[in-house]
């Protein structure tokens, strides 16, 4: 039962995170004010300015957020989340002095991939069908 709450919150984060940063991408709702760092400040708009990553990221935490939703797509949503929370958690630690926020995300991701490992395993095991080579 933990793990399955642990797993909704951390999806439903994502979700919300996304459905909100759409929302502001489409001027219904009005950018956050956020107390982070000038180099960070300059990252995020070095990131937007490409015109293609922000929306990436919109896209990739609602369908990973949702996908953890659900039993058999939950793995499926930590790897698509993987990349997003390493950068999220490095720019929290590195550019900006949020040193909790990085680590409790960070920390949940990989408590729920560890939670998930047996899931992983044909990603690092895997064998082609016989009679069939590459």
């Amino acid at each position: 039962m933990l793990w399955k709450v642990l797993r909704w919150m951390f999806g439903g984060y994502y979700l919300l995170v996304g459905v909100v940063f759409t929302l502001t991408l489409l001027g219904v709702l009005r950018p956050p004010k956020l107390a982070i760092s000038a180099s960070s400040a300059a990252f995020q708009h070095a990131l937007a300015s490409t015109g293609f990553v922000i929306p990436m990221l919109i896209g990739t935490y609602i369908v990973g957020g949702a996908a953890l939703f659900f039993v058999r797509t939950a793995p499926l949503g930590l790897a698509i989340l993987a990349p997003a929370v390493v950068m999220i958690s490095l720019t929290d630690s590195i550019l900006d002095t949020a040193y909790a926020v990085a680590v409790t995300n960070l920390s949940v991701f990989l408590a729920l991939a560890w939670n998930m490992r047996a899931a992983f395993r044909p990603m690092w095991t895997f064998e082609p069908p016989a009679g069939r080579s590459h």
